[in-house]
């Protein structure tokens, strides 16, 4: 009898067991298969960018400077995502990095499509590459290896790719021109390839002298011809919203964009 007792309840616990395998199996394999969001007729008119990074104690904090243990990410996730649609977002902006596990971004970029928010994925590698160089010959091939694999991992939720962050900018710095550019033919044809209804994005902000020299040059050696939407940052609201310069750098993108023939949006 005991023996029985004891049987049962290993069967009931392996089944339990089992049971939370499968849920969550099905979580992180069949369900981002089966998350698919229309695709768009235009780019999100408002999106908020949503930050994250992994603490060295194990902890996520998210959106809001909230840090919690990973199990706790996926009901925060929902609650935030619910928000950003509830006052009136239609899109967000997520990081993914070069050489680092792309999973947390992947998940947020899936709740945010179960809430109808259009994901914007920004290529960047940052913190794998020094500031002072482009790629050599075998990041870039591990680099496209990247970008075709995070293309293809969101194709049917991300429709918007911007490729680097902020070129002209030296936090963020690629290479020259010349180097930009070349980032530019190497990522856009696989992320055509690999999603033919994705927009690919780049910012060339023209806001001072050194950066309307890059832009300018960018655009010279042909940049436009490897993207189909130009971004602008224009540092306008720190600590608050200074309209002149936020309409100056809108006006300074406009004539960078009729110079060579007007063609993005």
């Amino acid at each position: 009898m005991v023996k029985k007792i004891l049987r049962n309840i290993f069967f009931l616990i392996l089944t339990i067991f089992l049971l939370i395998v499968v849920y969550y199996l099905y979580q992180l394999y069949i369900v981002p298969k089966l998350a698919k969001l229309d695709i768009p007729n235009s780019y999100p008119q408002h999106s908020v960018t949503y930050r994250y990074n992994i603490q060295s104690n194990g902890l996520i904090a998210l959106f809001g400077d909230k840090n919690m243990p990973a199990q706790q990410v996926t009901t925060e996730l929902e609650k935030d995502m619910r928000a950003i649609k509830a006052v009136g977002f239609d899109g967000i902006k997520l990081s993914y990095n070069f050489k680092v596990s792309n999973y947390l971004a992947n998940r947020i970029a899936l709740r945010a499509s179960q809430e109808g928010l259009y994901p914007i994925g920004l290529l960047q590698g940052h913190t794998a590459k020094p500031k002072d160089r482009a790629f050599t010959a075998d990041e870039m091939i591990d680099w496209q290896k990247y970008v075709r694999e995070e293309v293809v991992t969101n194709k049917n939720i991300i429709y918007f790719w911007e490729i680097w962050n902020e070129p002209v900018v030296n936090l963020f710095y690629y290479g020259t021109p010349e180097e930009y550019v070349e980032l530019l033919k190497k990522t856009y044809p696989i992320i055509k390839e690999e999603n033919p209804n994705a927009k690919v994005i780049v910012n060339l902000d023209t806001h001072d002298q050194s950066s309307a020299e890059f832009s300018y040059r960018a655009m010279e050696l042909g940049a436009g011809d490897y993207f189909d939407i130009l971004s602008i940052h224009p540092y306008g609201a720190n600590p608050y919203i200074r309209e002149n310069i936020v309409k100056d750098s809108i006006a300074s993108e406009i004539v960078l964009a009729k110079k060579y023939g007007n063609r993005w949006p």
